[in-house]
């Protein structure tokens, strides 16, 4: 069996893909798999060693590779997850006998020829690992979704290996401490990681690291926290790709994180977490593993309950005692990373 599965979003969207892919596996161990992505999740690649083909589209640019996979390849399935114009083309250019998607991406006059299968799937009623799993119901798949299976490169381990023995750290208890993001409206003020960091320091002697990405701002927003910090912070922000990121997470003993790609690598690896939300809704994209808290502007404690009905609040709303009050319900003795 040949299944194409069609993923062009955001990165936290591959991630939270895996665990539908990893269902597919393990109900048709045999079949040759082909995941589809933009080219920004290219780097995520050697993470899906459970995934035969990885095929990358590239804004911009004509892709006559990537067309020519799609159209001269022999597919049984395709699963389009993204439910745009482009990959509703791609679906349709796959040729395979059942092609999927969601009622709502695929019920439009503009993408019908595409689609022949749609399934009751709802991204707002759902998690969106969730409603990744709805689409295997076409392919007689009923099950829940496993827990992400992520692999590592050897070299990704070693480079880590080797960052943390510069600094002292190799084999120590981290805390990574994730404050960037693409979207500046789920920045958490400056001052509020200023005062988390001091608290992590001067309470618990756990190693604070800031990771990041290059974006110009987010590192303005990573060097604002760090003028506010009254103690020392290590900032690998200018260090890492995303494999090492995804690498320094799966080690951690502590992550906090907004909702951003560090957010789902916690959550893949199922470190001890906590997930700060306030614009975006945390019943779509929280992390659900028994390790995990998940605090949303406007409310002082955990959330123990989701709904798809979301007020979204500024991030500022979200004050840092309620992190820190948190704490010692995430912060464990220890962490395996072996």
């Amino acid at each position: 069996m040949t299944i194409l599965v069609i993923q062009l979003k955001k990165l936290g969207d591959v991630i939270l893909t895996a665990p539908a892919l990893q269902s597919l596996r393990a109900r048709f161990p045999n079949a040759h798999l082909t995941l589809v992505v933009d080219s920004s999740a290219a780097p995520l690649r050697p993470l899906f060693d459970f995934v035969d083909a990885f095929l990358v589209y590239e804004k911009g640019k004509m892709n006559l590779s990537l067309w020519r996979h799609l159209t001269t390849s022999s597919f049984d399935a395709t699963l389009d997850f993204a439910g745009t114009d482009r990959s509703a083309l791609m679906t349709r250019l796959s040729r395979a006998p059942k092609r999927v998607t969601s009622i709502k991406l695929g019920d439009k006059a503009a993408k019908k020829h595409a689609y022949n299968t749609l399934v009751d799937a709802s991204v707002r009623d759902l998690h969106t690992v969730d409603y990744h799993q709805k689409f295997l119901t076409s392919l007689g798949i009923d099950s829940s979704p496993p827990s992400p299976a992520l692999a590592m490169p050897n070299e990704t381990v070693a480079h880590i290996d080797s960052l943390l023995a510069d600094n002292s750290l190799l084999n120590e208890p981290i805390a990574i401490l994730h404050p960037g993001t693409a979207a500046a409206e789920k920045f958490w003020p400056p001052k509020h990681w200023a005062t988390l960091i001091d608290h992590l320091v001067d309470h618990s002697q756990l190693p604070t690291i800031l990771t990041g990405g290059p974006a110009p701002q987010e590192q303005s927003h990573i060097q604002a926290i760090i003028t506010k910090s009254q103690n020392p912070v290590l900032n690998l922000s200018t260090h890492t790709t995303l494999l090492h990121l995804a690498e320094l997470i799966r080690r951690a003993h502590l992550l906090i994180s907004v909702d951003t790609l560090a957010l789902h690598f916690g959550d893949a690896f199922q470190v001890p977490q906590i997930g700060l939300f306030g614009p975006t809704n945390p019943h779509h994209w929280r992390p659900r593993h028994d390790n995990a808290i998940v605090l949303l502007a406007g409310h002082d404690a955990p959330l123990k309950s989701f709904s798809p009905r979301h007020t979204a609040a500024p991030m500022s709303d979200l004050s840092p005692e309620s992190v820190i009050a948190a704490l010692p319900k995430t912060i464990a003795p220890s962490h395996d990373t072996d």
